[in-house]
């Protein structure tokens, strides 16, 4: 099954640091797109989060050629799918997790997430 979701944002913009301490504070944007995957995964009629997934594929569509880091935009996916889709994002409960450049869509940047049981 494939679940699409619109293009995360980086996680320079999902999270604050409280200045003199290290506490972070997840902002409205970080809030916002994670509320938009638990929404995606329930609007497939997924009804409770898998305990384990064989694979899961994480499709990039990039908005422009902007060098990025993988990383800083599979973390707000990944926590929006924990509890939704997968019980939990460690790697316990992922047999493989795979990230893939499928090249620039500037009018429909996404990333598009299959999973196999």
């Amino acid at each position: 099954m494939t679940l699409i979701f619109p293009f995360p944002p980086s996680l320079h913009r999902a999270y604050i640091t409280k200045k003199g301490s290290y506490k972070r504070i997840r902002t409205d944007v970080a809030k916002n797109y994670i509320e938009i995957v638990q929404w995606t995964v329930r609007k497939a009629k997924i009804m409770k989060p898998y305990p384990f997934v064989r694979l899961l594929q994480l499709r990039f569509y990039w908005p422009d050629n902007r060098t990025r880091d993988y990383d800083n935009h599979t973390y707000l996916i990944m926590n929006g799918l924990k509890g939704t889709l997968l019980e939990d994002d460690s790697w316990k409960n992922i047999g493989e997790k795979s990230l893939v450049s499928f090249g620039i869509d500037k009018d429909n940047p996404r990333v598009e997430v299959d999973y196999i049981l």
